[in-house]
């Protein structure tokens, strides 16, 4: 005789669980998106000026004159100037020595920008265009402070020059040019810049005020090593921005408020690395740079007001703040940085406690967006409108949300 054995009916539990995964500890990394106000917001996108045209090709600098508005390109084969509202852009020199910088200054009443390039000065005003050369006083950067141009010398980067007025007066005497040599112990100036009612050098290992106003029998040098910083400052990062001088060394982004430097992102633990060039317009400073997901050359935006950050998918060959914000030149197209674009929102594989059917994700985003669902092999790519009902299942999953505005909340329904 068979004897049947009644089998249990009972079944396993089944745990709802409802879950905000927009959070910290569920994001395996942000692309453009900038945390505002209680949502991710797109940060910056490459906006093409329609007003200007092509620049010339392999731009690696480029400035924007205050005085008369032009734009001034340093290419592979030479300097390149477009004047405010033409047509094209007009070499303005053909070989180039040592480091080109330029500098805005009044010379004999006029609105001036020079060209520095080696012993050679270009010398541009509204009314004319003039070269002048200089074998005596080469420079690697410089700038206006107090009335008077201050260089630092090319073959002594500890020497501090300065001339009777504009660069082109070298005329000597007790209230004429000068020179002063700065602590060694912070290393070659790499930039200057006119901070309030002081001159800030930008070293290699640090930062150095110069109180140069009045005559230069007055001038004083405060003393190099309460400002040092651990590692080499990279020279065209430092910048004016939010009423500090920003800048980068391989280990993080600081600033110099006048009385100390501080740190504002370290590079050692995020996705950034090889800061290589920057501009910087109000609180917003941009950086060119190395991205572990988007890769080289990328753009970083730092908000000094917020302190936040955000790294988009825009690879220039150049930097430069104009009048009313920073532009990028990127191939042979200039263009604005502007708030917007595309953010892309990627989660951690998330696990809800044991397999989970997920029944719906509810998105919160006041613009259009998509979500992509992954879960043991499987895909399921939804578009607003339609991120109610999931029905898949799995061990853990990963979201991904690109989204065209604010990004507020990602719910996600599921049972266990």
């Amino acid at each position: 005789m068979n004897i049947r054995v009644v089998k249990s009916l009972s079944t396993r539990p089944v745990k709802g669980v409802r879950r905000d995964i927009l959070s910290d500890e569920c994001t395996l990394h942000t692309d453009n998106l900038i945390r505002r106000e209680g949502a991710l917001v797109p940060a910056l996108e490459f906006v093409p000026a329609e007003d200007l045209p092509a620049c010339p090709q392999n731009v690696k600098a480029a400035y924007y004159s205050q005085g008369n508005g032009s734009i001034y390109f340093v290419a592979a084969d030479g300097v390149w100037r477009l004047a405010s509202g033409a047509e094209s852009c007009v070499k303005v020199a053909s070989s180039l020595s040592g480091e080109q910088f330029f500098a805005d200054m009044y010379i004999n009443g006029f609105s001036a920008t020079t060209l520095f390039n080696g012993t050679d000065r270009v010398i541009f005003t509204d009314l004319a265009e003039e070269e002048a050369e200089d074998t005596e006083h080469v420079f690697s950067a410089g700038c206006v402070h107090c009335g008077r141009f201050f260089g630092v010398d090319a073959s002594d980067g500890v020497k501090l020059w300065w001339a009777a007025s504009h660069p082109l007066d070298w005329t000597e005497g007790i209230c004429g040019c000068g020179y002063t040599f700065l602590p060694p112990e912070g290393g070659d100036i790499l930039a200057l810049f006119s901070y309030e009612d002081r001159l800030v050098a930008v070293r290699r290992r640090g930062i150095t005020v110069v109180r140069a106003y009045g005559d230069p029998q007055n001038y004083k040098v405060d003393a190099t090593a309460n400002y040092l910083t651990a590692d080499g400052i990279i020279a065209r990062t430092a910048c004016a921005c939010g009423g500090k001088i920003v800048f980068c060394t391989q280990s993080g982004l600081y600033a110099f408020d006048g009385g100390d430097i501080r740190r504002l992102m370290s590079f050692e633990c995020s996705r950034v690395s090889s800061p290589a060039f920057a501009a910087a317009c109000g609180d917003k400073y941009f950086l060119c740079c190395d991205d572990e997901f988007l890769g080289e050359g990328c753009v970083m935006l730092y908000d000094c007001s917020d302190k936040e950050s955000a790294v988009a998918a825009v690879f220039p060959s150049a930097l430069f703040a104009g009048g009313d914000g920073v532009y990028a030149v990127c191939g042979t197209a200039v263009g604005k940085l502007c708030g917007g674009g595309e953010g892309v929102w990627t989660s951690r594989p998330i696990s809800f406690g044991g397999r989970c059917c997920l029944r719906s994700v509810q998105v919160v985003c006041d613009a259009p967006f998509q979500l992509r669902i992954t879960a043991d092999g499987a895909e399921r790519t939804l578009s607003d409108g339609e991120c109610r009902a999931v029905n898949m299942c799995g061990g853990s999953f990963s979201f991904k949300v690109t989204a065209q505005g604010a990004l507020y909340s990602v719910v996600a329904e599921g049972e266990v």
